[in-house]
């Protein structure tokens, strides 16, 4: 085999690995994104250190409509650096009744067994967010501050 041949198959293996890594990235840690997300939308700070679950996910039907819950599990001293800035601007649970509603189109009920703590939504609908069940676009984030634990639900309709 000439020398121009072997070179091409070391570059098309090498582009074959690194197209075949970028896609497991994204298979597998999808979930990542949402901390930048959370972060940016709701103004608060997810420490690199947090444990992350995903509790619900259907974003991957047709143009990404569809509905996630993730929890961020908080190391106690990370607590004042997450909120620091911001909490001010949360309100304190329990969530309003209109609210719940939104978020119960899933059949979720995401505020059970937490008794204190805070909470903020976020709508990206230009119409009020209660005036069309059928196009929903918000995100809500809950904090169980006693379990230091950080919910982000997000719905797309």
């Amino acid at each position: 085999m000439s020398k121009k041949k072997i070179f091409l198959c070391i570059l098309g293996a090498f582009v074959l690995l690194a197209v075949s890594l970028h896609f497991l990235n994204i298979l597998f840690f999808k979930p990542s994104a949402y901390v930048s997300e959370v972060n940016q939308a709701f103004g608060i700070q997810i420490p690199s250190d947090v444990k992350q679950k995903e509790i619900y996910d259907t974003h991957d039907n047709f143009l990404g409509d569809g509905s996630s819950l993730i929890s961020y599990t908080l190391l106690k001293k990370n607590e004042a650096s997450v909120f620091e800035k911001t909490i001010q601007t949360w309100k304190p649970l329990p969530i309003d009744e209109k609210t719940i509603k939104c978020v119960a189109q899933d059949e979720l009920n995401i505020t059970d067994g937490i008794k204190q703590g805070y909470w903020k939504v976020v709508n990206r609908n230009p119409e009020d967010m209660y005036s069309n069940p059928h196009s929903y676009n918000f995100s809500i984030v809950i904090y169980d501050s006693e379990k230091h634990i950080i919910y982000y639900y997000k719905t797309d309709s």
